[in-house]
């Protein structure tokens, strides 16, 4: 129990330290995003994205064929 009490003590002076200094910490996940524009005739061009801390990184692109298009009113 003395670990975990250290521990979370550090971790409590972490945090009062970024608050004390006007830093906000925020965690900021992993993720995928795929976008996808119309190039004509019912063809797209997609492009995935791979984003991590502020850097992203496209991991795929293709095109594809949408026979028939969902309008939403």
């Amino acid at each position: 129990m003395k670990i975990h009490s250290i521990l979370f003590g550090c971790i409590a002076a972490a945090a009062g330290l970024g608050a004390t200094m006007g830093v906000v910490p925020q965690a900021q996940a992993a993720s995928y995003s795929t976008s996808c524009y119309p190039t004509g005739g019912g063809w797209y061009t997609c492009t995935q994205k791979f984003c991590h801390e502020g850097q992203c990184v496209v991991t795929d692109s293709w095109s594809e064929f949408r026979k028939d298009a969902v309008v939403f009113e």
